[in-house]
């Protein structure tokens, strides 16, 4: 159960952000709307109606620049980005998508509305492209998809920006609802797809070998099986050992390295 944090790791390559807005458990859910077996899930377990000033709870992802070049952020040909995804919740009202740009501060807001309780929806929203700001091209964090699920009124007591400019914390996701209002609160999530221009198409159903090779560019865990060991290693004294740990995939920075035993 995660009640507080900034980078609580939920499925791969996404963080959860909770401030003073309940308790939750993520996990993959085998659930979905027709072509999806599973979505991610979001389950309250501890409630919290009464958010203080700066609650939040959030669910996002952090996109390297050089994966987004080809939208020419910061120029005269900067296009348009359409996000579009299917989502289901206990709690029907208003949501707010935050894009931002992480490089140069700037933001955009889209909402959406859960219609109708527990039933999967389809959302599109499309954002403009932003002729200010570029992009850094590098392995680093350069933008984030924020899917607000609660907030506290320093970021809800202005007005929506639905148009590129820079953060201001009082209108960021005005009209957003309270999902942590009750402890049967749920969101789930799944299909989610950022792409090029003003249209959503098909989502794109990689590879199970393409999809897995994507997120161990992020984390790779070698399990142990049995007495077969991770590496050939040497003891130097009795505190060290070296070794080569083969990785398969490229990694996007050096690692940090754990061990459980």
């Amino acid at each position: 159960s995660i009640s507080s944090g900034t980078e609580n790791i939920a499925t791969d390559r996404w963080l959860f952000e909770v401030t003073s807005a309940g308790t939750w458990d993520l996990y993959q859910a085998a659930d979905g709307p027709p072509g999806f077996g599973f979505c991610h899930k979001i389950d309250c377990t501890a409630a919290n109606a009464s958010l203080s000033s700066g609650s939040v709870l959030i669910f996002q992802q952090r996109l390297e620049g050089l994966d987004l070049q080809q939208i020419a952020k910061g120029t005269n040909s900067a296009k348009n980005l359409t996000l579009s995804f299917y989502v289901k919740s206990s709690k029907t009202g208003k949501y707010i998508v935050e894009f931002q740009d992480a490089n140069n501060g700037r933001i955009c807001q889209r909402s959406y509305n859960i219609n109708s309780a527990n039933v999967w929806e389809y959302k599109t929203l499309t954002i403009p492209g932003d002729a200010s700001g570029v992009l850094t091209n590098s392995n680093g964090h350069s933008f984030t998809v924020r899917f607000w699920l609660a907030a506290g009124s320093v970021f809800q007591s202005g007005t929506l920006q639905t148009e590129w400019g820079s953060t201001v914390n009082a209108d960021r996701v005005v009209g957003q609802v309270n999902l942590a209002d009750s402890n049967t609160a749920e969101w789930n999530v799944t299909g989610v797809q950022l792409e090029v221009g003003k249209n959503a198409t098909d989502f794109e159903h990689r590879s199970y070998g393409e999809e897995l090779a994507l997120c161990q560019r992020y984390y790779y865990s070698h399990a142990l099986s049995g007495s077969r060991p991770i590496c050939t290693a040497a003891a130097y004294g009795t505190t060290r050992a070296f070794g080569v740990v083969s990785l398969p995939v490229t990694m996007r920075g050096n690692p940090s390295v754990g061990l459980n035993v």
